[in-house]
């Protein structure tokens, strides 16, 4: 796809230095030759659409919408998994359900203490069998009760429509009674599991996964910007040029 912010620049400028070339030089044009420029530059300006139609390559913009949002039911019910040590690790399988993925959120549990080390999350496309993202977050920066978001960096790079995808917590704490955790409550979902050192886990953990949704073409904020800048063109180079310099 043409950028079409560079483009119409490109065009604008060539446009305003022809003009001005001329009427320095004080070339004189026939109408016809004037007309000629002026359907070329038209032209010109419409390449970046023309060749998103042939191409069939349009602008789209998404929607931030939930996949799960495994939210609180009852404070009361929530149980944490256990310290996270090294060695252990916590497993959420979920189906995603959206063209990608734009963040997760943990809720995360530090037993109220400044805990040790660090924790490392891994978001994976189990369908595909690739790291989608990872992070790698100290404890000292986990509030507790609360949730840890997790951007993910290159969304639009990966297509995860009706995959199976999974949420994988390790830590490099070694020391017991100096971990953090994650909070889960008995919760069930056809579409979602937990697993916690290798053991499949009633009920599913405290987070939420956001993705785009619908797309929405902006082809036509684009070709309203191309006409635009045609118009412009046209006033500058049709315009102000015929009046000093066409017979």
């Amino acid at each position: 796809m043409i950028n079409l912010f560079i483009w119409n620049i490109i065009v604008l400028a060539i446009v305003v230095g022809l003009s001005c070339f001329l009427i320095k030089r004080k070339i004189i044009l026939h109408k016809a030759i004037v007309l000629l420029f002026a359907i070329c530059i038209g032209i010109i300006c419409l390449i970046p659409i023309m060749v998103d139609f042939i191409k069939q390559d349009f602008p789209v913009s998404y929607g931030e919408e939930y996949v799960i949002n495994s939210s609180i039911i009852d404070v009361n019910e929530l149980e944490n998994v256990g310290e996270i040590l090294e060695g252990n690790s916590v497993e959420q399988y979920f189906i995603c359900n959206k063209k990608t993925i734009a963040y997760i959120s943990l809720y995360m549990y530090t037993y109220e203490r400044n805990n040790l080390g660090s924790i490392n999350v891994e978001l994976i496309d189990e369908t595909e069998g690739q790291t989608i993202d990872k992070w790698h977050v100290d404890t000292i920066d986990i509030e507790c009760n609360a949730y840890l978001k997790l951007d993910v960096e290159n969304p639009f790079f990966y297509d995860l429509y009706g995959h199976e995808c999974l949420i994988k917590i390790t830590s490099d704490t070694v020391d017991p009674y100096s971990a953090v955790t994650v909070k889960k409550q008995n919760t069930e979902y056809d579409t979602i599991r937990l697993v916690v050192g290798g053991e499949n886990q009633d009920g599913n953990m405290i987070f939420a996964v956001v993705g785009y949704g619908e797309s929405t073409s902006k082809e036509w904020t684009r070709i309203a910007l191309s006409i635009i800048v045609l118009l412009i063109t046209e006033f500058i180079f049709f315009d102000i040029y015929r009046r000093k310099y066409v017979y």
